[in-house]
C-alpha cells in the first residue's frame, strides 16, 4: 500500500478496518464456494453414470469443478492485554506528537495560534521584559556593572545586613536603652 506523508492514523486505521472487512467477505465467499463444491462432488459420488461423459476441454485445460483447492485457514494472531496496552500507548503518543507537530489535517491550528485568550500571560510578560532589557543601551549596562564592582564584598554584605528587619529592630532597641 502506498502511504502519503499527509496520512493520519485515523485514515490508516480506517483503511486497515476496510481491508480486514473485505478479507473477511472474501473468506466467507470462498468457504461458501468450497462447501458448494463439496456438495457437488458428494452428489457425483452417489450418481455414477454407466457410460463415461465425454470431455470437451483441450489439452492442459481443467474443468473448474475438478480443480483441487486446499483450504487455507488464516489464524489471526491473538493480542495479549499487555500488548494491547502497549499498542494503545504507542498510538496515543504518536497521535499527540502529530497533533503538536501540526500534522492533523482535520484541525484548524490558526484558530488557536492567533487567539490571544489562549496565551500564557506570565510568558507574554516575560517576553516583553526581555525585549525591554534587550533594548537598553550597552554603555549604560557597562557603567552600572563598573559601579557595582567597585564596592567591596564586605560593604555589599554589610549593606544587606543593615537592611534586614531583625537587625533594624535590634539597633532601635539598643538606642532606646
Amino acid at each position: 500500500m502506498y502511504w502519503t506523508k499527509k496520512a493520519t492514523f485515523v485514515k490508516i486505521l480506517m483503511e486497515g478496518i476496510e481491508r480486514d472487512n473485505a478479507e473477511l467477505v472474501r473468506k466467507t465467499e470462498e468457504e461458501k464456494e468450497d462447501n458448494q463444491m463439496e456438495e457437488d462432488t458428494s452428489d457425483e459420488d452417489v450418481e455414477k453414470p454407466s457410460s463415461p461423459i465425454p470431455s470437451f476441454s483441450r489439452w492442459g485445460e481443467f474443468e473448474e469443478s475438478k480443480i483441487y483447492r486446499p483450504k487455507q485457514k488464516f489464524k489471526t494472531p491473538k493480542i495479549t492485554a499487555q500488548e494491547r496496552i502497549l499498542l494503545k500507548e504507542e498510538f496515543v503518543t504518536t497521535m499527540y506528537q502529530n497533533f503538536l507537530d501540526g500534522k492533523d489535517d482535520d484541525f484548524n491550528y490558526d484558530s488557536v495560534d492567533n487567539n490571544t485568550s489562549y496565551d500564557n500571560i506570565n510568558e507574554v510578560d516575560h517576553d516583553e521584559e526581555d525585549k525591554y532589557f534587550a533594548s537598553e543601551d550597552p554603555e549604560e549596562v557597562n557603567m552600572q556593572n563598573e559601579n557595582e564592582s567597585s564596592e567591596d564584598e564586605l560593604d555589599i554584605y554589610m549593606n544587606a545586613l543593615n537592611q534586614h528587619p531583625a537587625v533594624n529592630q535590634l539597633s532601635k532597641d539598643l538606642k532606646n536603652l
